[in-house]
């Protein structure tokens, strides 16, 4: 594990740290962090599509439920998009949002892509 700590703090860190709860740590300073530290995980990418870039349509193609359940979601307060609370199913919903559902999850659209022969948007997102 790694901390990040002011460099006036850092010898009493490393001199006073020797307990977090019931476990023993040793600290230790560290130049440059290890590259694996700061990257992050490769996410499994998943395609699908939507008949709009409504928030209940899109939402709904990412839970793989109906749309009325994500609607229920959306009016039940439990529905969040970007780190703020989702007022409307109809808001519109844009590559790189994150939608953060209260008990169910996480999940990023990617990216939107192109429409299909049948007038669906193309979406790509993954789960945290």
């Amino acid at each position: 594990m790694y901390a990040f700590v002011l460099e006036d703090k850092l010898e009493f860190l490393v001199q006073e740290l020797h307990q977090a709860g019931s476990w023993s740590v040793r600290a230790q300073a560290c130049e440059q962090l290890p590259s694996h530290v700061m990257e992050e995980p490769e996410r499994e990418l998943h395609d699908t599509t939507v008949s709009s870039l409504r928030a209940d349509a899109v939402l709904a193609a990412m839970m793989h439920t109906s749309r009325s359940i994500a609607a229920q979601a959306i009016s039940g307060g439990k529905v969040e998009i970007n780190h703020l609370p989702l007022k409307s199913v109809s808001e519109p919903v844009y590559a790189k949002d994150l939608f953060t559902v209260r008990g169910a999850g996480r999940w990023r659209v990617q990216e939107v892509g192109g429409t299909s022969r049948k007038g669906r948007l193309f979406i790509t997102y993954f789960q945290y």
